[in-house]
């Protein structure tokens, strides 16, 4: 967005709205006051105003005097999904031999790491109660689990700076009794 004007004498604005399909909704908003406005790159996040369906977008120009602005210029439009990743699936395995689980999840495609948690109480507020373990580039980690009888575990899949929801919540358990 760009403003050239040649006064800021009267407020003049320029409303960008979204029609969520039954009123339109102002999402962002500039004005003249302090004078002209150098290009301006704008990301707006209106998922949560559209969900999945169609909708429309627009710019409004308004205000006392319009007279006063050379132009508004909105150039480079550009409307794109978000897509979240999947959450991976986990398979927990006790090693035989060690004080050790071994993470496993099939890799998702578009990938470019996960980030592991552990806590002790599956019903545990998270992120809040859960630690980060791990921020494996691969589909795999092993992790020590000392004496504890229970851990609990949940993987996120990382895209770029889009995380998925976490995995299998609440019913990752691996029993940590170690019997030789």
């Amino acid at each position: 967005v760009m403003l050239d004007t040649n006064t800021s004498a009267t407020l003049e604005q320029l409303a960008v709205e979204v029609y969520d399909g039954s009123t339109w909704v102002q999402v962002d908003n500039f004005t003249n006051a302090g004078g002209d406005i150098a290009w301006t790159t704008k990301t707006i996040n209106v998922s949560s105003l559209v969900g999945n369906s169609v909708f429309k977008v627009r710019f409004r120009a308004y205000g006392l005097d319009s007279s006063t602005l050379w132009f508004w210029a909105v150039d480079n439009i550009k409307v794109e999904a978000i897509v979240i990743p999947d959450p991976p699936v986990v398979t927990i395995t006790k090693d035989e031999f060690t004080d050790n689980v071994i993470l496993e999840w099939e890799d998702v495609v578009g990938a470019t790491s996960y980030k592991v948690y552990a806590g002790d109480d599956a019903y545990g507020t998270f992120p809040d109660t859960w630690s980060l373990i791990g921020t494996p580039t691969t589909s795999n980690l092993t992790v020590p689990i000392g004496t504890n009888t229970y851990k609990f575990f949940k993987v996120v899949t990382v895209i770029g700076s889009r995380t998925s929801v976490i995995s299998n919540p609440n019913r990752n358990k691996a029993n940590n009794k170690i019997e030789r």
